[in-house]
């Protein structure tokens, strides 16, 4: 139940897999997502949940329907940490595209459950932006100028609207694979103002917002946008506890993985990677640049927020606040 209403699922909603299992398929032209499980000795991952227990025995049922909706068939950890973190890093290498390659450094003898997901995105700009990037300076919220390689085209098609609701200036740049990079502007260049946008995403506004720019017709812009490439990894523990979930690490009623006792959370990592360049997007300010003014501009030279959305499945993949790139 802890679960459930972490992930806000509806009370009438029957089986989150199955859903997650067509989510999947739908998004798989340009979303690709992983699932693994080791068992009986070691670990961590990208969504990695880490278990300890004496002697672990896996339901069947458990085993069936990993294999039914995310392809994952149990697998049992090999006999040595060295070996085990070898393992678990090079499935991740594999899944992510190479894009994360070190995702943990080593595996505890006496974990008994990993389960991992791993997932890569990679979309193309549906219309071109320069080659070559040029430097430009992104102000950060203190004042201070920072030198950065920025994409930019002084004639981009895309759809750009100030967006009341959310109090942000927004462009819609399409991507392929039926997604979209959404880039919102707070209105000024403050720590406050680009926090009250975020306060204002609820679902209902952010849905608002992707229909009113769908409906609208692209427009030629000129459009400057630095260079990004964003590696996280959050404290997942820490993440956990804030949704709710301290249950997790005191002794769950997990009896759908196994039966033989309760089931305790000991660590959780995740690491995310985005990478925006003149190419694409990969998930794995007072500089002169001699460009027409003839169009309405668009130059994401401060802090902004980006959402990355899959339209044909209508879900959110990526989204996160640039301060720095």
């Amino acid at each position: 139940m802890a679960l459930e209403g972490a992930i806000c699922v509806p009370h009438d909603f029957h089986c989150v897999h199955l859903q997650m299992k067509k989510q999947k398929e739908k998004m798989g032209e340009s979303l690709q997502m992983a699932s693994q499980i080791y068992y009986n000795s070691p670990c961590s991952s990208l969504c990695s949940l880490r278990f300890f227990f004496s002697e672990m025995n896996l339901s069947e049922s458990f085993s069936r329907r990993s294999v039914e909706y995310y392809d994952a068939e149990p697998t049992k950890l090999l006999e040595s940490s060295e070996e085990n973190t070898r393992m678990i890093n090079l499935w991740v290498a594999n899944k992510t595209n190479n894009k994360i390659t070190n995702l943990i450094s080593e595996v505890s003898p006496n974990a008994q459950l990993i389960m991992i997901n791993a997932v890569s995105f990679s979309g193309q700009w549906k219309f071109k932006f320069n080659d070559k990037p040029k430097k430009g300076l992104f102000t950060k919220f203190s004042g201070d100028m920072v030198r950065v390689p920025v994409i930019q085209s002084p004639k981009y098609q895309a759809t750009m609207m100030y967006v009341p609701e959310l109090k942000a200036q927004v462009a819609r740049f399409a991507l392929t694979g039926d997604n979209s990079l959404y880039i919102l502007l707070p209105h000024a260049n403050k720590l406050s103002d680009l926090q009250q946008v975020e306060e204002r995403m609820t679902d209902g506004n952010v849905r608002r917002m992707i229909e009113q720019l769908n409906a609208a017709s692209p427009q030629t812009l000129e459009v400057n946008l630095p260079q990004i490439k964003l590696d996280v990894e959050p404290n997942m523990n820490v993440l956990f506890k804030k949704l709710g979930l301290s249950s997790l690490f005191e002794g769950a009623s997990l009896c759908g993985i196994s039966s033989d006792g309760d089931l305790v959370l000991d660590e959780a990592k995740h690491k995310a990677l985005l990478t925006l360049s003149e190419r694409g997007v990969d998930a794995n300010a007072a500089t002169s640049l001699s460009f027409s003014r003839s169009f309405p501009t668009f130059i994401a030279l401060r802090p902004f927020i980006m959402l990355l959305w899959s339209d044909q499945a209508d879900v959110p993949l990526f989204i996160g606040r640039v301060t720095e790139p």
